[in-house]
This record gives structure tokens, C-alpha cells and sequence, in this order.
């Protein structure tokens, strides 16, 4: 009986012990496992920095010669602008075209390592103010298309960061301008949501998108027929960008289309309403 009870108490024993081999080589791979993803994820934020690096001082040194072209470009067509060479100053429309192209695909890579890296403070915007300065930017553009731009005349206060904001306002009315009808008529405003946020939007009176095109259409380098990764006329950015910075600032982008021509697309983004102010 006396040798059972040992020939048991050795058999749990045993057990146990295997038991606990078990769970410390168990404890052991997760520790390796936890290690490994560990350098993996200090690898690829390694990689994330260098990338955006890269992209800024590749866009800073594409921007210097591009500059220079453009400048070469403009001399050359006040030369020739009374002469009869008509050929040439076609070429030279295209190289200012092209080089005006490129120069905005260049910006778009210095905001997106923006977006990526840089550390914001959000602020109270005056939405007026960065409504002017997108007009401003966008003037010639609008008067070659004859666009009509309606707007209200006062905005409620939201938290955001200005720059990128700008940004976001001039990608939506560039592409509205672009792809409005003719002439373009694009009408801008706000409207109070329940949660407390403000959602700003743009419609234009343009052909519409079907519903498969609406919903790729902030996707990463999405080019659909109606928008390309970068606008070819008129600054902007990408639509992929545009939803990095709502992103960032904590709210939504949006779109929608009953896809019937002259009705349009409104595309939005809402943003938090600033905190009111104590007198």
C-alpha cells in the first residue's frame, strides 16, 4: 500500500514537472516570438523614417531645377510671344503644362511626409480666412473655366491644423472646378452634425459618380476616370492624402453622387466643433 501511494505521489510528480517544462518552453517561445516582433516593428518604423526622408529630400532636390526650367520656360515665351513661331511657343505652353504638373506632384510628396511625420497642435480655425487663401490659389484656374463659387458668409469654429485644412479645401474645389459642369457652379458650406462635429462640404454640378466609383475613391492611389492621383490642372492632392489628414485631425471624409449628370458629387470631411468661450 505504503509502495502505491509513493509509486503515485511520483507519477504527480512527474506530471508536474512535465507541466511545468512545458509552460516554461512555452513562456521561452513567446518571449523569442515577442522579441521578434519587436525588431520587426523597429525595423519597419526604421524603414517608415527613411522613407520619409527620402521623399522630402527627393522633393526638395526635384524642386530647385524644376523651378529654374519653368523660369527658363517663361523668358523664352516673352521672347518669342510676338513673333510668328508659333510652333515653339506651343512647345514651350507644354513645358510650362508639364513642369506645372510636376511641380504640384512634388508638393503633394512634401505634404504627405507631413501628414506622416509631423506632430500637430490642433487650433480654432477662422474657415473664412483659409476659404480666401484657396481662392487666391485657385484664381486663374476658376477664370479659365468660369466657375461660379458660392459660399456663405460666416462659418462656425473647428479645431484643425490650417496648413492641412487649406490643403483639403483646395483639392476639393480644384476637383470640382475640374470635373463641374459647364461652366461649373460649386457651392460650399457646413452643417452641424449631432455628435457634435461640423461637416464641411463641396457640390458641384458635374456628371456625377456611380456607386462602385464612390466608395474606391479615397482609397491609396485610387485613379478613377473622374479623379486622378494628382488633379492635372489646379493644385490639390490626392484624395488619398485628403483622408490621411481628416484622419489625423479626428474626423471623416465623404462622398455623394445620385450619378445623374448636373447633379453632381458633394464631397465632405467634419472636423470637432472648438469649445465655446467663456465671456
Amino acid at each position: 500500500m505504503v509502495q502505491m501511494n509513493d509509486s503515485l505521489a511520483n507519477m504527480k510528480k512527474q506530471a508536474l514537472l512535465q507541466i511545468i517544462e512545458e509552460q516554461q518552453q512555452s513562456a521561452q517561445l513567446l518571449q523569442q516570438e515577442n522579441e521578434k516582433l519587436r525588431r520587426e516593428i523597429l525595423d519597419r518604423e526604421a524603414l517608415i523614417s527613411d522613407l520619409n526622408a527620402f521623399s522630402h529630400t527627393v522633393a526638395h532636390d526635384l524642386k530647385n531645377p524644376l523651378t529654374a526650367l519653368t523660369g527658363y520656360s517663361f523668358l523664352l515665351t516673352t521672347r518669342l510671344r510676338d513673333t510668328q513661331d508659333t510652333t515653339t511657343l506651343h512647345f514651350l505652353e507644354v513645358i510650362d503644362q508639364t513642369s506645372s504638373r510636376m511641380s504640384r506632384i512634388i508638393d503633394g510628396l512634401l505634404v504627405l511626409a507631413s501628414v506622416r511625420q509631423k506632430v500637430v497642435v490642433t487650433k480654432s480655425l477662422d474657415m473664412g480666412k483659409i476659404i480666401d487663401e484657396v481662392e487666391s490659389r485657385i484664381e486663374l484656374m476658376a477664370f479659365q473655366h468660369h466657375a461660379q463659387i458660392i459660399k456663405p458668409n460666416e462659418w462656425p469654429v473647428v479645431m484643425g491644423y490650417e496648413p492641412w485644412i487649406e490643403e483639403v479645401w483646395s483639392n476639393y474645389i480644384s476637383n470640382a472646378i475640374k470635373f463641374g459642369g459647364t461652366p461649373p457652379i460649386i457651392e460650399i458650406g457646413s452643417t452641424p452634425l449631432p455628435d457634435g462635429k461640423i461637416r464641411f462640404w463641396v457640390h458641384d454640378n458635374g456628371n456625377g459618380l456611380s456607386a462602385e466609383a464612390s466608395t474606391s475613391l479615397f482609397a491609396a492611389y485610387s485613379q478613377r476616370d473622374r479623379i486622378e492621383f494628382i488633379p492635372v490642372e489646379g493644385p490639390g492632392l490626392s484624395l488619398s492624402i485628403v483622408k490621411r489628414i481628416i484622419d489625423r485631425l479626428d474626423g471623416e471624409v465623404g462622398v455623394e453622387s445620385t450619378n445623374i449628370p448636373g447633379e453632381g458629387c458633394t464631397f465632405s470631411f467634419t472636423l470637432p466643433r472648438a469649445p465655446a468661450t467663456t465671456p
